[in-house]
Parts: C-alpha cells; structure tokens; sequence
C-alpha cells in the first residue's frame, strides 16, 4: 500500500513539473441543508416526541442559500485526466421548521444554523472536448475546518415557551457566549458541532474561452455533532460556481 500511495505521488509530482498548470478561481452561490439518517421505534417515544420528530426529519428537505469562493491549481495527469486541489471559503447549516398542534398544545418553530468552513478539496477530473468547449466530470473528498457561525433560534410554545435569539460570536453576553463556545468549539466530551468534516464531492463543468461553469453536489461522511447516538446528521450542500482558468 505504501509503495503505490508513494508511486501516485511519484506520478502527480513528475506530471506537475513537466506539464502546463492552470489556475482555477471560482466564486458561485449554494443550497445546503442536512441529510438526517434515524431508526426511530415509534413505541418509544410519546405523540408529542413522535410528531416533532416526523417534523424533523422533514427539516431535511429545506435548504437555505450560501455562498462558496476559492482557488484551485488544474494539474494535467494525461490527455483526459487531471487533480486539481483547492482551498475553499464555503458557507453551510440548515433550515429547520416545524408547526404543529396535538391535545391542545401548540409549537411552532423555526431555526437557522449557519456555519462557515475551510474546505481543502482533491477533485479528480475526467475531461473530454464536447463542442467548442471542455466538459469535465470531477469528484474526490473534501477536507473542511469549522470556522464558527450563528445560530438563529425563533419558537412560540405552550411547552418550550417562546423565544427569538441568535446566538453568535462577540455580543458581551456571556449567557449567550457559553451557548456558542458549546455549540462551536465544543468538544468529544462536551458535544457541540465537529470541528472537523470529510465531504464527498461529484459535479460537472464546463469550459469554454477560458470561463468555467459548474454544478456539483457534496455530502458529508459523518455524523457532524458529537455524542448524538440517536441522530445520524450529514451536511449536503450543491454549488453552482462559475471561475476563470489562466496558466502559471
């Protein structure tokens, strides 16, 4: 195994000096949302819990707008393939809503989880002439660092109460402050948000006059919360990108 990781980089270390590298810049706007895996024995839980739940994991299916900036080096491999590894600013978190009323009690609820990440991308590329352009089909994995975020808290309920908070970095509250040190800078130990995120990524591109467009759509490999045995949460997020490419 050690020799064959050794003779891949022997290989894109070899390709990198003897071939033209592009520059890749790209900026482009996203949808993310989470994608939320849960065995739930109904017969556990009572209809209140059941019923929050179902909405829950409804949440899944809304998607709120980000955006997403970087740079990455297009490394040739041969006539059709390349590596292009990139550092990427990208915005992601989740829309939750949830309306219902059971026996009386009311809830409503609304929450918005934003998180930023440092993402360093290995996208592996397929290209092929497709009219006066190049089509490329990329995928690889994706290494992100959280950076912080905000957390926007809006609930009317007969049984959790009511409130309207954001929760964020710097406001000199120190009620507040403890929630988002908790819920970002959280560890193993004390739960919170991953500092850490593996994503997989697969998307299309397109070239045409030195001008890329692109789509792609990336899912996290991992529960992105500590100690959550009972939720299985993955981030989502499809970007839409546009870039120039000029060679070094």
């Amino acid at each position: 195994m050690k020799k064959i990781l050794l003779l891949i980089c022997l290989k894109l270390s070899f390709n990198a000096a003897h071939a033209q590298i592009t520059l890749h810049p790209t900026i482009g706007g996203n949808m993310h949302g989470l994608v939320i895996y849960r065995p739930v024995f109904y017969s556990e839980y009572d209809p209140l819990e059941i019923e929050e739940f179902k909405s829950y994991r409804k949440s899944a299916s809304y998607m709120k707008p980000g955006f997403q900036i970087g740079l990455s080096a297009d490394i040739p491999l041969s006539d059709r393939f390349s590596f292009e590894p990139g550092l990427r600013f990208i915005k992601k978190g989740y829309l939750y809503k949830a309306a219902w009323n059971i026996d009386g009690y009311h809830h409503k609820e609304e929450d918005k989880l934003n998180i930023r990440y440092l993402e360093i991308p290995l996208m592996f590329n397929f290209n092929t002439e497709v009219g006066d352009g190049i089509l490329s089909v990329t995928a690889g994995p994706s290494f992100g660092l959280q950076m912080g975020g905000s957390y926007h808290i809006k609930m009317e309920s007969d049984i959790y109460g009511n409130s309207d908070e954001v929760i964020k970095n710097g406001t000199g509250d120190e009620e507040i402050q403890d929630y988002y040190d908790a819920l970002f800078k959280g560890n193993a130990d004390d739960g919170g948000l991953k500092r850490y995120e593996i994503s997989a990524y697969l998307g299309v591109r397109y070239e045409i006059n030195q001008i890329t467009f692109g789509v792609t759509y990336g899912q996290g490999l991992s529960n992105w919360v500590y100690n959550d045995e009972e939720n299985n949460e993955k981030t989502q997020v499809l970007q839409l990108n546009v870039g120039y490419k000029f060679e070094l």
